[in-house]
Formats: structure tokens, C-alpha cells, sequence
């Protein structure tokens, strides 16, 4: 299980505006609410050592900041499970009573993901300070080493998703959406994947902006935490501006001249899952809402515990 959920970790990373700090919160949301791992406490009670090994792996911490981060992610996910949690369980039991009802229309599934989109960025927003305390701690070496680790990353996602011919780069993502539908409700028949591969395939396919737009939020984040070190900001004047960069991540979307693309990929996948969810069958969706009600016990079990 320890390895499913690196793997989930992975899936998220791979957008990779790493915000450190602020993003692992993110990562900590999606595996409360809607990982696919049998046990949401396993993931949940590990939740701070597993930032801590993303984090590490873009910055190499040295020992203070290490001790520090693996501090400050513990405080924060007891801050989070003991005054969101159930907020969590109310919106799983809204997709759950959606499910039921059969009648989930992509206008329903994009009010849940914007309801998860809100609750990430409270979470990013309570972490400033400790994101703050992280960022002005930093060294020159490590803004390098997170350069570095940003031009990996783009190279391998530019080889795998933006170099390769159209086909290849819908069936890629269409096995990835595939995934996702046996998760949720198991196995799934031919005819299915027939249904689903044509709602994929009619995506909009815009792997090359989606790395570029990627590329100049890393340089507005370098740019920020160089920044930071060489002006020796204030802690009041560093969350300022680290929460500028928050703002960006959540809502570069938003922008005007890129809305229009945004939408079009938001849609798109939308529509993807919609269909997925009218076409399970009775099983499958008892499947489904089984995971559910499990996920909804645990979380209800962490949101008590002391």
C-alpha cells in the first residue's frame, strides 16, 4: 500500500508547479479524500513523512530544516484533522448520495472539484507561515538543486507527453483515465472501453502549452524564492509574497488569455468522467459507493481520535 500511494504521489507531482510546502498540502488532501488505497489512516498518520521525502527530494534539507518540516507537517495535519475532516466526510457524502441517484452531470462533478480546489488552497494558505520560515531558511544551493530537478522533470514530461505523435499521446492519456475508472468501480468491459476511449480521445490535446504555462510559473517560483534570499525579506514581507505565488498556482487557470484552454481541458475531462459514471453498471457502482462509505468511516475515525 506504501507503494500505491508513492505512486498517487507521483500522478499529482507530475503537473509539478512544487510549491514545496504549499503543495504537499495538497498532496495530503488528496489522499484523505480521495485516495485509492484501502486505508485512508495509513496514508493519512504517514502523511508528514511522506512531504517530508517529496520536499527533500527537490531541496536536500539539511538537518534543522528536516527536523522543522517534519514539525511543522505533523502540527498542521493534527490542525486538519481535527477541524476539517468532517467537512471532508459532508463531501463525500454529497458524491455518494450523487452516485445513488445516477443522475451526476459534469456541471456536479465540477462543483466537487472546485469544492476540493477550495479546500487545498485553506490548506496552503494555513501553512504560509511555516512555508515561510522554510523558504527564508533556504541556501543558494538548494534554489539550484530545485532548478535542476524542475529541468528533469520538463525534460522527461516533454519526452514522454509533447514528443511523440497524437496517437500515441491520446492512448497515454486515455490508459490513465482507464486507471482512474477501475479504481472507482473495477474491472471494465470492451464496450465500455470503446465508449470512453472516443470521450477521451475528443479532448482538447495541449501537452506542449501545458508544459510551457508549467515552466513559467518554476521561473516565477525561482524568481520569488531567490528573491526572498537576496533582498533577506522580512517573515511579514516573505508571506506577502509567498502568498502571491499561492494565489498563482490555484488560479492561473483563471487568467484571461489562457481561460478559454483551460476551460476546454476542464471540460473535457469532465465529461470524461460523467460518462464513466453513467455507463458503470448497477455492480460497478455498488463498487463505487462501497469505497466510498469506507473512506467516509475512516475519515470520521480520524476526525475523533486524539
Amino acid at each position: 500500500m506504501y507503494v500505491k500511494i508513492q505512486n498517487k504521489m507521483e500522478t499529482i507531482k507530475k503537473p509539478n508547479n512544487l510549491f514545496e510546502r504549499a503543495h504537499v498540502v495538497c498532496v495530503v488532501i488528496v489522499m484523505v479524500a480521495l485516495t485509492a488505497c484501502s486505508s485512508i489512516g495509513f496514508a493519512y498518520n504517514q502523511g508528514a513523512t511522506l512531504a517530508y521525502f517529496w520536499v527533500n527530494d527537490y531541496v536536500s534539507l539539511d538537518s534543522q530544516q528536516s527536523a522543522a518540516l517534519r514539525q511543522d507537517v505533523g502540527k498542521l495535519l493534527v490542525w486538519h484533522r481535527t477541524t476539517q475532516l468532517m467537512d471532508y466526510a459532508q463531501l463525500l457524502g454529497t458524491a455518494q448520495r450523487q452516485l445513488a441517484s445516477g443522475q451526476i452531470e459534469p456541471d456536479d462533478l465540477n462543483k466537487t472539484y472546485r469544492a476540493v480546489k477550495a479546500r487545498a488552497k485553506l490548506l496552503a494558505e494555513k501553512s504560509l507561515p511555516d512555508l515561510a520560515e522554510l523558504t527564508m531558511s533556504m541556501r543558494p544551493e538548494q534554489f539550484v538543486r530545485m532548478e535542476k530537478k524542475f529541468s528533469s522533470s520538463n525534460e522527461t514530461f516533454r519526452r514522454k507527453f509533447v514528443n511523440v505523435a497524437t496517437e500515441k499521446k491520446q492512448e497515454l492519456r486515455f490508459r490513465k483515465s482507464m486507471e482512474e475508472f477501475e479504481e472507482w468501480f473495477g474491472r471494465s468491459s470492451n464496450e465500455q472501453e470503446a465508449i470512453l476511449k472516443k470521450v477521451s480521445d475528443a479532448r482538447p490535446l495541449n501537452n506542449r502549452f501545458l508544459l510551457e504555462e508549467r515552466i513559467l510559473r518554476q521561473k516565477k517560483i525561482l524568481s520569488t524564492l531567490r528573491r526572498i534570499h537576496h533582498e533577506k525579506l522580512s517573515e511579514e514581507a516573505t508571506m506577502v509574497v509567498l502568498r502571491e505565488v499561492i494565489n498563482d498556482f490555484f488560479h492561473h487557470d483563471e487568467a484571461a488569455g489562457n481561460k478559454a484552454l483551460y476551460d476546454a481541458n476542464l471540460q473535457g475531462s469532465l465529461s470524461v468522467a460523467s460518462t464513466a459514471i453513467r455507463i458503470a453498471t448497477p455492480a460497478q457502482k455498488a463498487h463505487a459507493q462501497e469505497r466510498i462509505a469506507n473512506w467516509i468511516n475512516d475519515i470520521e475515525k480520524l476526525a475523533v481520535s486524539k
